[in-house]
């Protein structure tokens, strides 16, 4: 069984048996040495199959320029050998990832006849690192898995609101600044210096990979702005405050580069060619979406501009400002890509439609524009797999059924058209997800989407493809991989393996294990507004030594329902309890100068209007 399902497959009598644990590679052409040689790592990592020199089992590679198609290949397994044909590096590759999948399932592989090449060439994941950040061995390892399924692009989102991560040499304080949040926050600060991406962006071509990065302009840049602040329209410094994901957003909302000032386009400029240089990548994407209406019509500078080129609302003015960042892209030999909100301006030239909400689809390949297919309601992996799991209220679900239902040629595309649309891309951001919650939103769904931009549409049978990913459980468990499964089927895990009551009923999963997870993407949360002395226990399973405590409450699904008054309690043995200060609002610490307790309790002073949230409670 594989994953994407190959384009054809016919099975003959017989049974290749890998003979005494040997398997040796022979390369035909000194070409697919290199894919040879991944294939034997791969095999050791993955299966435990270690090669030889031997005479034992073998496997072939050799060139046919028959093989149409850079992608494709051709595996022929007899009983006595395994002979890979591909007509480049790309399609020698994919016929290895497929036999590291066959060779999971065990030593005996059926005889068989592989042909397959893939139905699009934009096949990607989008990977959101400003939310919560990834470290290098983390994106390495997805990477792997990425290759794997046959993706072949990684959209790479560095910069945003709430966070700034790829080295500017030019500009230090893009990451000084814009890189850091709450300490106490996991995944929440961090960058990648430009030798780290090189080195990333090495690795992933190896496999085969192209990175396409993505710096957003004129919004999401709020993080950016907050280093820069002359950038902005009032051009003032920008207090950097809140907690967590509203570190650099709190204080008034986003920030946008200001279009009226040169300065704007020449900073732009400067991190493109630093941005560039790190990623050979042809597309760069460059975002343009969801950009917060009225700032620009408030400067005077930008209204002006506006009045000056007779555009009559901002998004004809940003429609310019993207044209100006377009051609700049072209000038250094690489064409844009960008989030399109509207086609009302038309497209900048050569720009690819990157839609994912707006239904813009048939409508761009219609006015003659490439497309990519990212439609949020079958590729958005943030999206709980399971009814149940915390998330706003604006996010739906997300079960892997649905994803399998994909189609990156959407409803109204001519047929003469189809070749404009380039292909799909499934998507992770990262507000809710953590480094530990990757595995549940990434597996099994971005296999399922593998195969909506691999596989041919036709034939395909969603009960035959549950089958398919029941048969690869055995090996991701192997592997480590913390695959989805329905919620309440994992328990929370506490930090220090500590016991959390309370006396206020949660809502729904909103349980008070969560406010002692170590985790600000999940919280507890109470049914109805807590009365005078409701409390919340946390009892450690053995005594520890504490210098301070700090409390957060309200959440990023509930921002407003912060505890009006609190008193911290403490104790030694978990049972007398005794005051060591006050707690309120949205953030509150207690010093206790390294005293020895076994329990901590947050006690409500007053009755509440709303709800508490509990977003964490942190103890050092």
């Amino acid at each position: 069984m594989v994953i994407p399902k190959p384009k054809s497959v016919v099975f003959e009598p017989g049974e290749f048996v890998l003979k005494a644990g040997l398997l040796s590679i022979n390369t035909e052409i000194f070409a697919f040495a290199h894919e040879a040689e991944m294939l034997k790592q791969a095999l050791a990592d993955r299966c435990g199959i270690e090669m030889s020199s031997a005479n034992g089992s073998e496997i072939v590679f050799r060139q046919n320029e028959s093989v149409l198609g850079k992608e494709a290949y051709r595996i022929e397994v007899d009983e006595d050998q395994i002979l890979v044909e591909a007509s480049g590096y790309a399609g020698a590759f994919y016929a290895t990832q497929t036999l590291v999948q066959l060779f999971a399932q065990g030593k005996t592989i059926p005889c068989q006849t592989i042909v397959d090449r893939p139905r699009f060439r934009w096949r990607a994941f989008m990977l959101d690192a400003c939310r919560h950040f990834q470290s290098v061995e983390h994106v390495k390892r997805h990477l792997d898995m990425m290759a794997l399924f046959k993706l072949n692009t990684l959209h790479w989102h560095l910069t945003e609101d709430e966070a700034w991560r790829i080295e500017i040499k030019r500009y230090p304080k893009l990451t000084e600044v814009g890189s850091k949040r709450n300490p106490d926050e996991p995944d929440a600060t961090g960058y990648y210096t430009q030798d780290q991406l090189r080195e990333i962006v090495a690795y992933a071509a190896e496999r085969h990979i192209n990175i396409v990065p993505e710096v957003e302009v004129p919004a999401h840049t709020t993080a950016a702005m907050a280093a820069y602040p002359e950038l902005t329209c009032e051009g003032i410094p920008i207090p950097i405050e809140g907690v967590g994901l509203r570190t650099f957003t709190q204080h008034k909302g986003r920030c946008i580069y200001c279009a009226s000032k040169e300065e704007s386009f020449r900073f732009i400029e400067n991190v493109l060619d630093e941005v560039m240089d790190i990623f050979p990548s042809e597309v760069i994407h460059i975002g343009g979406d969801e950009r917060p209406d009225g700032i620009w019509s408030k400067c005077p500078r930008c209204s002006a501009m506006m009045k000056e080129k007779g555009f009559e609302t901002e998004s004809a003015l940003q429609h310019w400002f993207m044209e100006k960042v377009n051609a700049y892209v072209l000038s250094k030999g690489r064409r844009s890509m960008a989030w399109t909100p509207t086609l009302d301006h038309g497209v900048p030239e050569g720009q690819i439609v990157h839609d994912w909400f707006y239904g813009h689809v048939a409508e761009a390949v219609k006015q003659g524009h490439e497309v990519v297919n990212s439609k949020d309601y079958f590729t958005y992996l943030d999206y709980p797999n399971y009814p149940g799991r915390q998330k706003p209220d604006w996010m739906g679900d997300l079960p892997v059924e649905r994803v399998y239902e994909f189609d990156p040629v959407s409803d109204g595309v001519p047929a003469d058209k189809e070749d404009l649309v380039l292909g799909g891309e499934c998507s992770l951001w990262t507000e809710f997800i953590e480094d530990d919650d990757f595995d549940e939103a990434v597996y099994p769904r971005m296999m399922v989407f593998a195969e909506t931009v691999w596989s041919p549409k036709e034939g395909r049978d969603w009960p035959e493809m549950a089958e398919r990913l029941t048969a690869f459980e055995p090996w991701m468990n192997k592997m480590g991989i913390e695959y989805a499964k329905p919620v309440g089927t994992k328990p929370v895990q506490t930090k220090k393996n500590a016991k959390v009551e309370t006396t206020m009923k949660p809502f729904g999963s909103y349980l008070p294990e969560c406010a002692f997870d170590g985790k600000f993407t999940r919280s507890f949360w109470s049914e109805k507004p807590p009365k005078e002395g409701d409390t919340l226990t946390i009892t450690f399973e053995r005594p520890l030594k504490c210098s301070e405590i700090r409390i957060y409450t309200g959440s990023e699904n509930a921002p407003g329902d912060t505890l009006d008054e609190g008193t911290v309690q403490i104790s030694a043995n978990g049972q007398i309890f005794f005051s060591v200060g006050k707690a309120a609002g949205r953030q509150s610490s207690v010093n206790l100068g390294e005293k020895p307790l076994m329990a901590i309790r947050l006690v409500v002073d007053t009755d509440q209007k709303g709800r508490l949230a509990i977003q964490e409670i942190v103890v050092d």
